[in-house]
C-alpha cells in the first residue's frame, strides 16, 4: 500500500507501522510470518519486530506524550490512529492455538507512527504498542478501525510487583535500582538506556506497580524516566536539561525567520507557584525532612506548598538539593511563563519543521516571543515539555506545552543560588554537585 501523501506540504511523508515479532518476550518466544522463512518451524528471538506498513489513504493521529513542568514526572505517552480498513487488514482474527503470533492485529503489537522528513530523515513522533483494536464496520460509510496505543512506560506499568520480603538494597544507586524493577518486571534488557548514577537510596521492597516503582526511584535522584521513541525505557539523570547555545527555533511575531504561531496561552495562577517546598524520604522509623521557602514572595501570593513525601533518597544533603530545585523550577521567578502555544501546519513549511523534530525528550528549546501593538509582551526561552499532535491528510496542528528554560542554562559556575547582579536573579545550577 502506497504511503498517503500530506496535502498541506511535501517536505514530511507520513508512515504507520505494526511490527510483527514480539521484542518483549525473553529467548526463543515469537514466531516469524511463516512466509517469510523458509522453515515454519523457525523462530524469531531478535529485540526489533519486522516493521509492516499499514499506512491508509485516509487516517488520523492523536499523540499526547510529555509533562507539565520540568521537575515533574513524565506521563505515559499514548497515540489514537483512526484508519481505513478497506482491504482487512486490521480484522480481527482467533490467534491459531498452535501458533500464538502468526500474522495478526491483535493488542501487544509494536506500533510506530512518524514522518519521512525532506532533509531531518525518518522521524519517529510516537513508538508503543497497541492497548486496544477497535475495528468499526457501518454499511453506510467506510470500514475503519481505531487503534489505542500505549508507550513502553504504560507497557511495562502493567506489570505488578509482588515483593515479600524485608526492604532491602541499602545504598543502592538509582541506576542499579531502576534495573532490579525492570529485571522484575521481565522488561528485556535490549529495551533499556539508563543514565548512569551514583546518587544512594533507602532500602525497600519492590512491592506495587512498575511504573510508579520507577518513578519514584528517578523523582528520588532528580532524574526522568520515560518510555522512548525507539520503544525502550530510558531513564536521564538530574542535569539532563542543562543547555547552553542558541535556541532550536524562534516561535512568534517579531522578526522575518519566526516561525508563526496560531494561539499563546499564558495564565498567570498562584498554583504555577510553589515557595514553600516541604520534602521528606519514607526512612523508618522517622523520616528526614527538609523544608525550603522564598517568604519575599508571600507577600505577593501568599504561601504556596508544594510536597513529596514518597522519595527514597538516602542523604539528606541530597533531599535539601532536590528541594532547592523544587524551589527554583516552580517559584515566584518562573511566573507568569508562557504554558504552551498552538501551531499549525498547513500556515508554513517552517512550521512542519518545528513539528516534526520537536520533543519533549530532549528537550527542544525555543525563543517565545509576541509583539502587540503596545508593545513587546514577552521574550523569553522555553523548553518542551509536552506534546499533543492532532494529524490528518489535510491537517497538522501541535500543542506544545512549555516551561521556563532559564533555571537549566549552564553559566560560569553556576549552581542553585540567588544569582548576582546584573544577572537577572534566576537560579543556575551547580553541576559538580550531581557529577
Amino acid at each position: 500500500m502506497a504511503l498517503p501523501r500530506f496535502t498541506l506540504t511535501d517536505r514530511a511523508r507520513p508512515f504507520l507501522e505494526v511490527g510483527i515479532g514480539d521484542s518483549r518476550t525473553q529467548g526463543q518466544a515469537a514466531r516469524w510470518d511463516v512466509q517469510r522463512w523458509d522453515t515454519p518451524e523457525a523462530i524469531w528471538s531478535g529485540a526489533e519486530p519486522d516493521w509492516q506498513d499499514v499506512t491508509c489513504e485516509a487516517y488520523t493521529v492523536s499523540i499526547v506524550a510529555g509533562r507539565d513542568r520540568t521537575a515533574d514526572r513524565f506521563g505515559v505517552g499514548t497515540m489514537t490512529v483512526t484508519a481505513r480498513n478497506l482491504t482487512g487488514w486490521a480484522d480481527l482474527q482467533p490467534p491459531d492455538p498452535e501458533d500464538w503470533n502468526t500474522l495478526m492485529l491483535r493488542p501487544g503489537r509494536s506500533v510506530r507512527f512518524g514522518v519521512d522528513h525532506v532533509t531531518a530523515g525518518r522521524l519517529v513522533l510516537f513508538r508503543g504498542y497497541v492497548d486496544a483494536v477497535r475495528p468499526s464496520y457501518d454499511p453506510d460509510d467506510l470500514d475503519t478501525v481505531t487503534l489505542d496505543c500505549i508507550d513502553a512506560l504504560g507497557e511495562v506499568g502493567r506489570a505488578r510487583l509482588v515483593e515479600a520480603a524485608e526492604p532491602s538494597h541499602g545504598g543502592e544507586y538509582v541506576t542499579a535500582r531502576l534495573g532490579r524493577i525492570l529485571d522484575a518486571a521481565q522488561w528485556p534488557p535490549a529495551k533499556r538506556n539508563l543514565a548512569g548514577s551514583s546518587l544512594p537510596l533507602l532500602p525497600v521492597a519492590l512491592d506495587g506497580q512498575a511504573a510508579d516503582l520507577l518513578g519514584i526511584t528517578s523523582d528520588s535522584a532528580g532524574g526522568s524516566v520515560f518510555g522512548s521513541t525507539d520503544g525502550g525505557i530510558r531513564y536521564r539523570a538530574i542535569d539532563w536539561q542543562m543547555w547552553h547555545g542558541p535556541p532550536d527555533a524562534t516561535i512568534g511575531n517579531v522578526g522575518p525567520d519566526d516561525v508563526c504561531p496560531v494561539r499563546w496561552e499564558r495564565p498567570f495562577a498562584r498554583e504555577d507557584i510553589s515557595n514553600l517546598v516541604n520534602l521528606a524520604n519514607r526512612r523508618e522509623p522517622e523520616p528526614d525532612r527538609v523544608q525550603v521557602t522564598d517568604p519575599a514572595s508571600w507577600g505577593l501570593y501568599g504561601v504556596e506548598p508544594f510536597e513529596r513525601t514518597d522519595l527514597d533518597t538516602q542523604n539528606v544533603a541530597d533531599l535539601q538539593l532536590l528541594a532547592d530545585r523544587y524551589l527554583q523550577t516552580r517559584g515566584a521567578d518562573t511566573i507568569p511563563r508562557v504554558r504552551s502555544v498552538s501551531l499549525d501546519g498547513r500556515t508554513g513549511d517552517d512550521v512542519v519543521d518545528l513539528l516534526s523534530t520537536t520533543t519533549p525528550f530532549l528537550p527542544s528549546r525555543y525563543r517565545c516571543r509576541l509583539q502587540l501593538l503596545r508593545g513587546l509582551v514577552f521574550d523569553a526561552e522555553y523548553l518542551t515539555t509536552g506534546v499533543r499532535h492532532d494529524i490528518g491528510p489535510e491537517g497538522w496542528e501541535t500543542d506544545l506545552t512549555l516551561d521556563v528554560a532559564a533555571p537549566w542554562e549552564m553559566i560560569g559556575s553556576a549552581r542553585w543560588e540567588p544569582a548576582d547582579e546584573p544577572d537577572t536573579g534566576l537560579s543556575r545550577w551547580d553541576r559538580v554537585l550531581w557529577n
